[in-house]
């Protein structure tokens, strides 16, 4: 099959979770025979324009769309499906929705500014998304749901990110900390993400520092500007950590923290349950699925219940046995969650609407 990837930024050089799940997903259809292409951005365009968000790289991504007469199927990522409605394709359109914007303006709390640029962007594309594309996917049945709640829109089929189970593995832990200096401490949980960004829990971050027993840790891993670095606590330690790097991490952890008050699926909760580490997390993306009954961790059902996330992480923390029977546990659900069941669910869906 014949098949269009578009993408603002360029999968292969940039980090992000849409921009994994794309990378990942044409990985797997060119190991399966598939003839795939990528219109996105060049990777200097990617560096240059990434630092202000997918806006910018999707009007600049309307000059360099043809009209894919030669694809048989034109699979549009997050709001790049806006540049391809422009362009007027020829062939169906499969548009995944990487989240539900409607339900992060009602989840985190934003200024009456960013709401109202919002509504005029993102959310006018979904919209759009909902009524223009041949078919539509979502990242897991939360954000169906929200999707119906939001815009009427039932129609979406959801596949579930997938993540490299071959290497997101449980290692030691004694030598995980040890290969990364954290030997020292006798518990850590662990929190990642861009923490400038408004929806990540950096807040929820700092009352659980403030209440983490004596000689335990919070390592904060990812993008920690200097105006929250100041207010960070004594034991909590912001670091960088190279991804080959990342499954040892995960492992070093006791606790996998993940305070996000939105989320589309969760791939950090995800790859840090793979590496036998239990989760704490909002019920928001796919973390319901994942900590199911709560077998792999903790599910807090309140996004604005900021005490009720820090009790349960400090009741992991607290709780050895507990923590390490979880963990056990979050390490199989989480195997389940691969590329080639989402790279065949996929094509299993290409195939229903070329047949359409």
């Amino acid at each position: 099959m014949r098949i269009a990837h578009i993408a603002p930024f360029d999968p292969f050089s940039t980090l992000g979770g849409q921009e994994r799940m794309v990378s990942d997903l044409v990985g797997w259809q060119m190991r399966n025979g598939h003839k795939t292409q990528i219109f996105s951005l060049s990777p200097e365009q990617s560096k240059k324009w990434t630092k202000f968000g997918h806006l910018p790289a999707i009007e600049l991504l309307k000059r360099k769309l043809p009209d894919f007469s030669d694809f048989d199927i034109v699979h549009a990522h997050g709001w790049a499906f806006e540049p391809v409605f422009a362009a007027k394709p020829k062939a169906p359109v499969l548009a995944t929705v990487y989240g539900t914007i409607a339900q992060y303006m009602q989840n985190v709390n934003l200024p009456a500014w960013r709401k109202a640029y919002l509504s005029l962007t993102q959310l006018r594309y979904e919209k759009n998304a909902c009524k223009n594309a041949t078919a539509l996917a979502s990242l897991c049945a939360k954000q169906n749901a929200e999707m119906q709640k939001h815009y009427g829109c039932g129609r979406a089929k959801p596949i579930n990110c997938g993540i490299d189970t071959g290497f997101f593995t449980k290692k030691d832990k004694a030598k995980s900390r040890r290969r990364l200096g954290l030997e020292a401490n006798s518990r850590i949980a662990l929190a990642c993400g861009r923490m400038s960004v408004a929806h990540k829990g950096f807040d929820i971050l700092l009352k659980l520092a403030e209440s983490m027993p004596q000689g335990s840790i919070l390592v904060v891993n990812g993008t920690v500007p200097e105006s929250l670095k100041s207010k960070m606590k004594p034991n909590m330690v912001a670091r960088t950590t190279k991804w080959e790097e990342m499954p040892y991490l995960y492992s070093a952890a006791d606790v996998f923290v993940h305070p996000s008050r939105y989320e589309g699926f969760g791939l950090a909760t995800c790859e840090a349950m793979a590496c036998g580490t239990p989760a704490v997390a909002f019920d928001t993306g796919a973390a319901g699925e994942l900590l199911w009954k709560e077998e792999g961790g903790m599910l807090v059902s309140d996004t604005g219940n900021s005490d009720g996330f820090v009790r349960a992480a400090l009741k992991l923390l607290s709780d050895k046995e507990l923590c390490a029977k979880k963990g056990r546990v979050a390490s199989k659900k989480a195997s389940r969650y691969t590329v080639d069941a989402m790279g065949k669910e996929y094509f299993e869906y290409y195939q229903e609407i070329v047949g359409k």
